[in-house]
């Protein structure tokens, strides 16, 4: 965004907002709300994505106009949080909603089913994507269709509890090369996710899309510090994941925790994703909620693809 200020495009109402205080962004707060928030000013991982010098001016004011409507969302919603106004926690997926809207949200598959899951911006993945599936059941639908939409992408598909014909079934499609077929499960320490990364020798490499089904012991996992509470001191997960695609549990006989234990581990888990330069574009289930979370850079190629003005200003 700098860069953009320096060659001469400002957006006065957005330097409006920053001299005037939350009201000018749209917030109805007092004071003390404000000065307590973190202050909503667009994260700079998503603002300065934009570069007028190969994206053009108009290009960048709809993307900047699109993050600081993401920003204020997100702001919003955390002062709810922080008020504690929470009345019903029987229905605590009802307080987390998406925050960026994804013009290209799409079903993978189309068809019905447990397995199916909801992603953003295929078309700005990269063709030799890493695709990481943890959990499956026996169930590979969406390991199909990632591989026809992504026909060189590279699937590893983990799970340690499969009976004896569901892993018949992987080791068959693993011969068709469809996908490589793990049978370890994501957790903390030796299962965390960067220790198994290092295993099949990723360490340096960015995953792609990271499917997470792992009934109720996605808390413990997305806690160890190979993954958020790395990022939390670096910043650097959005940097190394694109798509983030979880199923969250609750109910004391999944999670063994009581409800406002849910709701904290719940909360927690959006602020680290938040933290770590993540947006949510995608809500959608019922025993368990599907949560869809995207990168900053994954976001902005994805709006360069389908927005008339970017396509013109780069073409």
């Amino acid at each position: 965004f700098a860069a953009s200020l320096r060659s001469g495009f400002t957006h006065a109402w957005l330097r409006r907002g920053a001299n005037m205080g939350p009201r000018a962004w749209g917030f109805e707060m007092d004071r003390q709300d404000y000065d307590s928030l973190y202050t909503p000013i667009p994260d700079p991982r998503w603002l300065n994505r934009c570069n007028i010098t190969y994206q053009g001016a108009a290009c960048c004011n709809v993307w900047v106009k699109r993050v600081v409507s993401h920003t204020r969302h997100e702001a919003l919603t955390e002062i709810h949080h922080r008020r504690g106004t929470i009345k019903n926690l029987d229905k605590i997926h009802d307080l987390f909603e998406p925050s960026w809207n994804c013009e290209t949200r799409e079903r993978l598959p189309l068809k019905p089913g447990e397995g199916a899951k909801y992603v953003c911006g295929l078309s700005a993945l990269r063709n030799r994507s890493l695709i990481y599936s943890f959990g499956s059941a026996g169930d590979v639908l969406f390991e199909v269709a990632m591989k026809k939409r992504l026909p060189a992408g590279e699937i590893f598909t983990f799970d340690p509890f499969l009976k004896l014909d569901a892993r018949q079934k992987m080791q068959r499609l693993e011969q068709e090369g469809l996908l490589t077929f793990i049978p370890r499960a994501l957790g903390v320490g030796p299962a965390s996710l960067g220790s198994l990364a290092r295993s099949l020798r990723h360490s340096q490499r960015k995953i792609d899309v990271l499917k997470v089904d792992i009934e109720g012991s996605e808390y413990s996992a997305f806690n160890d510090t190979s993954l958020f509470g790395n990022c939390l001191k670096t910043g650097k997960l959005g940097t190394r994941m694109e798509l983030l695609l979880v199923e969250i549990h609750t109910g004391m006989a999944v999670t063994n925790l009581p409800k406002m234990g849910e709701y904290m581990a719940l909360l927690a888990f959006f602020r680290q994703a938040r933290a770590c330069g993540l947006a949510l574009f995608s809500k959608d289930g019922a025993a368990g909620m599907e949560y869809g979370f995207i990168s900053s850079q994954l976001a902005f190629r994805e709006h360069v693809l389908t927005h008339p003005c970017c396509i013109i200003s780069t073409g």
